[in-house]
């Protein structure tokens, strides 16, 4: 996770009134990240084959420093694409 870069992201990507959800797999890093972003939902969540998310849940997805770290990238696009609202960008 990205976590230096919410600021930037609260402020030029996403419009007023966003919900933001911060998602890792260490819980270090989620820990860190709720110190320093206290009105984030930031969740621990251990990527295998489904994000723990209804369809069409989201507007927009940025990924940072995460696919190249998943070994089967397909399945993480296909839920990427399950969790994102129709109409939108990837």
């Amino acid at each position: 996770m990205w976590i230096r870069g919410l600021d930037w992201c609260n402020t030029y990507v996403l419009p007023e009134g966003s919900k933001l959800i911060g998602i890792d797999s260490s819980e270090k890093v989620i820990k860190e990240a709720k110190n320093s972003y206290p009105f984030t939902d930031f969740r621990h969540e251990k990527f295998i084959d489904d994000l723990n998310f209804p369809d069409t849940s989201f507007d927009v997805v940025i990924t940072v420093d995460t696919i190249e770290c998943i070994p089967n990238k397909p399945v993480l696009l296909s839920e990427i694409n399950r969790v994102l609202k129709r109409d939108v960008e990837f």
